[in-house]
């Protein structure tokens, strides 16, 4: 059904409303609570405005109680064992009707309580509904600015697109803060996922119809599709995010589809019409993986529990944004700390769609911060080698600390890279130092806070030990498998020659690391040493376990060398392929 508009009445003279569209929920909340009423007092004082600005965060139905569902789940879990801490989160949205409020709701009881896609007219609540209250504030003529994330900017967009009801008050202006983050809410609009939690929700559903024989036969399919599907992606390393089809995938998926078929023959006239588009929403999936629909991009993930998600991402995202937001010729700003890349903004604006768009404006807000003349970093010239973990490594560390942290009056963050080594200088450097101090250990997200009240606070927190690896990892691969991605590599025209030196190099750097750092050879740590301590290593005699350890290491050196590369190297027997 489509939607007419009605006439706007509003006077010339009066502010066109505002959509600020945003992310997260905590940055709407301080929108909300801090930076408007901020902003409104200002421009009071100022006499810009008369009244208070009114603002509002607009989202979706799943994150609204509805009543009379929350009335029925209570009554459901009254003789049932329940979690105490997620049965209380239940029964406190009694008073909370946004349930982004309540914490510790189960991700199942926040389904079964939160507002339906379609509210029955004869619903016996619907005059005294939270959800239908809050709406009527929301489409209050004085509310200047309507705050919602970025799902619900691109809903209400679709449904202008198609002629549908509008899901925010008419707008003039947009701002879209954390604005590299809209591709990424495009594609899940635009795309399709299908995960264990669906197949139990629809379960659910068809269980207050009684087909219980329909049940089983949609939850045994369609968990045995998922499970197939994992285990042919599955590698030592984690699951590959790239789908790839094989025979048994296909099997499965086509069986998945048969099954999908005659229970949605079999229910169509028993069921909602709505359970019956869950089902044929399940559907579209299974076809859109077995047909490697081109128009998605066919990738896997993993829930909480590493079981699979089929995900399929529109290739169009681009397009739609082009037509559901800048086509419609009003002013918008994006803004966001991660917008430029390199020289400039091409990469985001081909993203959004706005590549071809020529009323774009950039700009580029410097940072204040002078890192030149505020920043310093100190590498003390007389570190001594220690043992690693060791007491005297712990020492002479709380050393240059102290040292340190007295020199700035405190204000010190530090960072550890082991736990273990944190808290030996922590204890050493209680009593010594004139400032409050605290340390943060796991899961303790408010000691942090309470290093912000003191002004001349000294914080210790420690860092995974291999962070600063990982990071330098990820960029390094993000790097070459950019180059690796030109059409001169895949085709072969241009190939990198130094794959075998790649793969060994790492190696015997972190042999003679290993070497270095833990004193393998015997005597002392005297680098001027290290001729006569090979020497002394070279003139041990060789057991026949040194021999056949040399022998296995070998092997796999060869198998491991002669796989890699562009080079013809160690073939593949059956037996390993069968394997």
């Amino acid at each position: 059904e489509k939607y007419s508009p009605p006439a706007e009445r509003r006077s010339p003279y009066e502010p066109p409303p505002v959509v600020i569209s945003t992310s997260r929920h905590a940055l709407q909340k301080a929108i909300l609570t801090e930076y408007i009423p901020f902003l409104s007092r200002i421009l009071q004082e100022n006499g810009t405005i008369q009244a208070p600005i009114k603002a509002v965060i607009r989202k979706g139905k799943e994150h609204f109680v509805c009543d009379e569902r929350l009335e029925h789940r209570i009554v459901a879990i009254e003789e049932k064992n329940k979690n105490a801490l997620q049965k209380e989160a239940l029964l406190s949205l009694k008073e909370h009707y946004d349930m982004d409020e309540v914490s510790n709701l189960s991700g199942f009881d926040r389904r079964m309580v939160s507002v339906p896609k379609f509210c029955s007219g004869d619903c016996p609540k619907r005059g005294s509904c939270r959800y239908q209250q809050y709406l009527e504030r929301s489409r209050d003529h004085e509310m200047f600015i309507q705050i919602c994330n970025h799902n619900y900017l691109l809903a209400d967009g679709y449904h202008r697109l198609q002629d549908y009801r509008p899901l925010l008050k008419d707008y003039r202006a947009l701002i879209v803060d954390e604005a590299h983050k809209l591709p990424d809410a495009a594609k899940q609009m635009f795309g399709k996922s299908l995960c264990y939690d669906d197949i139990r929700e629809i379960c659910f559903y068809l269980g207050n119809e009684y087909q219980g024989p329909e049940i089983r036969k949609l939850s045994g399919t369609i968990r045995m599709v998922l499970d197939i599907i994992g285990e042919n992606h599955r590698t030592r390393y984690g699951i590959k995010e790239e789908f790839h089809m094989t025979e048994e995938c296909a099997m499965y998926l086509y069986e998945g589809i048969q099954t999908m078929n005659k229970i949605i023959e079999k229910l169509e006239k028993k069921i909602p019409k709505w359970i019956r588009n869950k089902l044929e929403e399940t559907k579209s999936v299974l076809e859109c993986f077995f047909h490697q629909d081109k128009k998605y991009v066919l990738h896997l993930k993993q829930d909480h529990d590493h079981r699979i998600i089929l995900c399929a991402s529109s290739r169009r995202i681009p397009q739609y944004l082009d037509q559901m937001l800048w086509s419609r010729g009003m002013g918008a700003i994006l803004t966001s700390g991660t917008l430029k890349t390199g020289q400039g903004f091409s990469h985001i604006r081909k993203m959004t769609g706005l590549q071809r768009v020529r009323r774009v404006r950039e700009y580029v807000a410097d940072s204040p911060f002078e890192y030149q003349k505020n920043c310093l970093l100190y590498l003390p010239k007389n570190l001594k080698t220690c043992r690693r973990e060791s007491q005297e490594e712990a020492e002479m560390i709380a050393d240059h600390i102290h040292s340190l942290i007295c020199s700035t009056y405190g204000h010190t963050l530090v960072l550890f890279t082991s736990y273990h080594l944190m808290g030996n200088v922590y204890q050493m450097l209680r009593d010594e130092i004139p400032f409050p101090m605290t340390e943060v250990w796991r899961h303790s997200p408010e000691e942090p806070t309470r290093f912000k009240q003191p002004l001349n606070a000294v914080l210790f927190a420690a860092t995974w030990q291999l962070a600063l690896a990982i990071a330098i990892s990820l960029v390094g691969a993000s790097f070459v498998g950019a180059i690796l991605g030109d059409v001169r590599f895949l085709m072969e025209i241009d190939i990198y020659k130094g794959v075998k030196l790649t793969f060994i190099l790492p190696i015997l750097l972190m042999f003679f690391l290993c070497v270095r750092r833990y004193s393998l050879f015997e005597g002392d740590d005297d680098s001027k040493n290290v001729i006569t301590r090979i020497e002394n290593v070279l003139s041990r005699p060789i057991t026949l376990k040194v021999v056949f350890a040399l022998i296995v290491f070998a092997f796999v050196a060869w198998v491991f060398i002669g796989r890699s590369g562009h080079t013809a190297g160690v073939p593949v027997p059956d037996i390993e392929v069968k394997l």
